[in-house]
């Protein structure tokens, strides 16, 4: 009992702490608003000079100048296998690029634990194409920027019975709660402070859902991206289960739903908290990993969407463009299900625990057991 007593008198801390850092902008827009993505580590490993063409390669990933393109969340390196030692590196592509190869590895943010490593490839602009970007992510992408508050992301196990379960358990409970989750009703304040650019009324809870096959080998670096959010979504229990994970704000995953743990509650919590005010401003305090996108957020966000024109840039062929437009094109049923209806007015009364996961201190930890038990179900 004494436990308990000390586990929720440290929540009430945490969430009398946090209020004061709190706005009444629903945690979805805040976080397309405010939170530019981390950024990922790419090291290009070579042994001796960089060819012509791999220096131009290089170029195009790190631009300099007032004039140059964004490129993606990035942080490029070079390191000479001629000149550093190497010797605490243990790789299997070390042989190719003493022969004369230059290799890419790309690691997650350090913000969230030791960096991860989710591609690594021959250094080519085939190669960095395929980090960059793949049908499905710039799908996400889209929608973000169109007004969606999250794309649920379904990683499919290879199980079609159980990838279908999982698909029409969020198609329908998705459905259900745009039509039942309330907005939070915006504070003039956080309106003149710039927390949010929308007028309140153009702000709508929308979701929709994009399937992913594990082994699609175009969206090989998405896969692992998602994989590495949590330390052990990789682990040989979890590999037969349909897995699926909201994407929110500048392209931010929040955490990851399970086999069984993909159910009525689960997703209701997790919808919640995305369309509830956003408690804590500090990003760092709050759940979630940033994925790698190649969009300048700064730019995009807070214009029309029927202006929105997105453009990216192939290294391979001619750019590519995105149509945001109300209406635009989208993947075939057959690759999605995606979720149509809108909401709006007042601010919803529970905010799931999930929304205190980061915040630190002794109930987080106690939140996040909980929270890794109800959606973690086999």
């Amino acid at each position: 009992m004494r436990k308990l007593t000390v586990a929720v008198s440290a929540a009430a801390a945490v969430v009398w702490t946090t209020a004061l850092l709190a706005c009444s902008v629903p945690v979805f827009r805040y976080a397309i608003e405010q939170w530019n993505p981390d950024l990922f580590a790419l090291t290009v490993y070579h042994n001796g000079e960089l060819t012509e063409p791999q220096r131009a390669l290089l170029q195009r990933l790190r631009p300099a100048g007032i004039d140059a393109a964004f490129v993606g969340n990035l942080k490029v390196e070079t390191v000479d296998l001629a000149s550093t030692e190497l010797a605490r590196l243990d790789a299997g592509w070390l042989e190719s690029v003493s022969s004369g190869a230059a290799w890419l590895v790309a690691q997650t943010p350090a913000k969230k634990g030791p960096p991860t490593e989710v591609f690594s490839a021959e250094f080519t602009p085939e190669n960095v194409e395929r980090l960059l970007g793949s049908p499905k992510r710039f799908a996400v992408i889209e929608r973000l920027l169109r007004g969606e508050s999250a794309v649920w992301v379904l990683l499919e196990c290879g199980n079609q019975e159980a990838d279908d379960a999982a698909a029409e358990v969020l198609t329908t409970e998705l459905a259900r709660l745009q039509e039942t989750l309330k907005l939070p009703e915006i504070d003039e304040k956080d309106i003149q402070e710039g927390l949010l650019t929308l007028d309140p009324a153009e702000l709508k809870i929308r979701f929709s859902l994009v399937r992913v096959a594990r082994n699609d080998p175009a969206e090989q670096a998405f896969v692992s991206m998602l994989l590495a959010t949590e330390p052990d979504l990789n682990d040989p229990e979890f590999r037969d289960q349909p897995m699926t994970l909201p994407i929110f704000g500048r392209g931010r995953s929040l955490y990851a739903l399970i086999g069984k743990g993909i159910n009525r509650d689960t997703i209701e919590d997790t919808c919640r908290f995305l369309s509830g005010a956003c408690q804590c401003t500090v990003k760092a305090q709050n759940p979630g990993v940033d994925i790698l996108t190649t969009v300048d957020w700064n730019l995009l966000v807070g214009s029309a969407p029927e202006s929105l024109q997105l453009e990216r840039e192939s290294l391979t062929g001619p750019p590519q463009y995105l149509d945001i437009a109300p209406g635009s094109s989208v993947p075939t049923e057959q690759e999605e299900r995606t979720i149509s209806g809108r909401i709006d007015s007042t601010v919803p009364e529970r905010i799931p625990a999930t929304g205190l996961l980061g915040l630190g201190g002794f109930a987080v930890l106690v939140a996040a057991v909980s929270l890794s038990a109800a959606r973690r179900v086999s």
